[in-house]
């Protein structure tokens, strides 16, 4: 009986040890994602900059500029999220590989310690939570798309709830960094 629970335990862990190489997909995903995001975010700034110049030159209504800005923003923070979120799966598929096959902690980025790659799974699983959070950030700067800001006390109230909610995302993060 405890032949059969070791035999069928090491199989078990061989077999998700094996298929741990399917998380490098998500990781790649993961990972072109955000660079899909964040030049999707800069081609959203050249719009904005390009219909500012011709609605000066044209003395037209600049209320279509904040509205690209806030799309932009938006872009920039689920690219964000995408990156960390590879990282993350990333640190989690070589770290657990690297532990169960007793070297120890990994080295990140061939051998280099980088400062804003979580070193263990505890950390990964911690930046994965941040991701979460990142994206319902996203989410709170898409509803904020539908608001018209037709006056400057609109547009103060608008940066004033993206700087709380920034500063609540930014606080969560060195939180778990403190915590670790």
């Amino acid at each position: 009986s405890y032949f059969i629970l070791h035999f069928h335990s090491r199989c078990n862990v061989q077999g998700i040890i094996g298929c741990q190489t399917f998380t490098f997909t998500a990781v790649a995903g993961s990972l072109i994602g955000s660079v899909l995001c964040f030049v999707e975010g800069f081609i959203i700034v050249v719009k904005a900059f390009i219909y500012y110049f011709r609605t000066l030159s044209q003395n037209a209504a600049q209320s279509g500029i904040i509205q690209l800005l806030i799309e932009a923003i938006g872009m920039f923070l689920v690219g964000s999220a995408l990156l960390t979120l590879g990282m993350g799966l990333y640190v989690m598929v070589t770290s657990s590989d690297e532990i169960n096959q007793g070297k120890g902690r990994p080295a990140v980025g061939g051998g280099s310690n980088i400062k804003n790659v979580p070193m263990s799974i505890t950390e990964a699983k911690s930046k994965l939570g941040h991701v979460v959070v990142m994206i319902l950030h996203a989410g709170i700067l898409d509803k904020f798309k539908n608001v018209p800001l037709s006056s400057g006390l609109d547009l103060a109230c608008f940066a004033g709830a993206v700087f709380i909610s920034s500063a609540s995302v930014f606080l969560l993060s060195r939180l778990a960094m403190r915590g670790s």
